[in-house]
């Protein structure tokens, strides 16, 4: 749960901003996600205000409301769980999995659309590092954080083609 409150601790900020660029598909795929983590965890009365959120930029007219009222559950929520104590064992390094797995993994969780993706690239993006220069791992991560998952493929590609195969 603080992990949550840390990923989402400016969310909104970045569907404002996605919004502001004329990115209206992509805000609406950011709620989306949220909205589905919400009624996983519960949190109702944040996961029915992101509902209307998401129906508003569905039909196209304002969302000031909307996001007033999503911010309003945001920022009574968040700090709330990022008060929360650490789980046991929580952040130490369990580095079971191996690099190519999560290589693989993630070009699969691309491939596929699938929003969990973000979750395993933020996971792993200091792992990764090992395999990916800043620029590349900057570049992977700007197109995952805005959904940009083709983007985030021929990234990984490039890679794969210049060390003459999957690290």
């Amino acid at each position: 749960m603080r992990q949550f409150a840390d990923d989402y601790l400016h969310w909104l900020e970045s569907v404002e901003a996605n919004l502001a660029q004329g990115e209206v598909e992509t805000a609406r795929r950011q709620v989306h996600t949220l909205k589905g983590l919400a009624g996983t965890f519960a949190m109702l009365p944040l996961q029915s205000a992101l509902v209307v959120l998401e129906s508003a930029l569905i039909g196209g007219g304002g969302v000031e409301a909307e996001l007033g009222e999503v911010r309003t559950h945001l920022s009574a929520l968040l700090p709330l769980l990022q008060g929360l104590p650490f789980a046991h064992g929580e952040g130490l390094d369990g580095g079971a999995e191996s690099l190519d797995s999560v290589l693989e993994r993630l070009r699969r969780q691309l491939h596929e659309g699938d929003g969990e993706a973000e979750e395993l690239w933020r996971q792993n993006k200091e792992r990764l590092a090992a395999l990916f220069n800043p620029r590349q791992i900057a570049a992977i991560d700007y197109a995952i954080r805005e959904w940009n998952f083709a983007e985030a493929l021929d990234i990984l590609g490039s890679f794969e083609r210049r060390s003459g195969g999957a690290p």
